[in-house]
């Protein structure tokens, strides 16, 4: 009777080890299905849930400034552009006015296709770090979207994005 509660044990502790490294390798997809949902259906509360807007504007403002290191990458021509506008017309706090959900809805559609959203063009989704996780949506050539998601608590929120 003892050996049978030991082996059991022994065999719970096996399946744990091998289910709890696959949950967490999976999480991430999972959270980029639901921002796929929720950026198709225009799902504002939704979308609001899987988006740290500061974090988002912080990369954004922090690649602005040359000393301070940024989580985003090389910044396309059409981005850059758009940060000029913002600047012209909104001023010193373009980042803080510009960077909204409906402004990141519009980012994560750019490179989506009608009733399917970005999830098609995805063309690298992976781990950089434990907690963080990148898309590129596009191919590289075409001017592609980059998103950053980090795990911040239990859920992966977006805390960059530019194209």
């Amino acid at each position: 009777m003892a050996f049978d509660r030991v082996l059991w044990v022994i065999r719970s502790v096996i399946l744990a080890a091998l289910l709890v490294p696959s949950a967490l390798l999976v999480w991430p997809y999972i959270s980029v299905l639901g921002l796929n949902q929720a950026v198709l259906s225009d799902d504002t509360a939704a979308l609001s849930e899987m988006v740290d807007l500061d974090g988002v504007r912080s990369s954004i403002k922090q690649k602005l400034n040359k000393d301070v290191h940024s989580p985003l990458g090389d910044l396309s021509d059409g981005f850059v552009q758009w940060l000029e506008r913002g600047f012209r017309t909104e001023g010193q706090g373009a980042v803080d006015r510009l960077v909204t959900i409906d402004w990141v809805r519009a980012v994560l559609l750019r490179k989506s296709l009608p009733d399917e959203g970005f999830l098609p063009q995805l063309t690298y989704a992976f781990f950089d770090e434990l907690t963080v996780f990148r898309l590129r949506i596009g191919p590289e050539s075409q001017q592609p979207v980059h998103v950053r998601l980090q795990l911040t608590g239990l859920s992966w929120r977006i805390t960059a994005l530019y194209y």
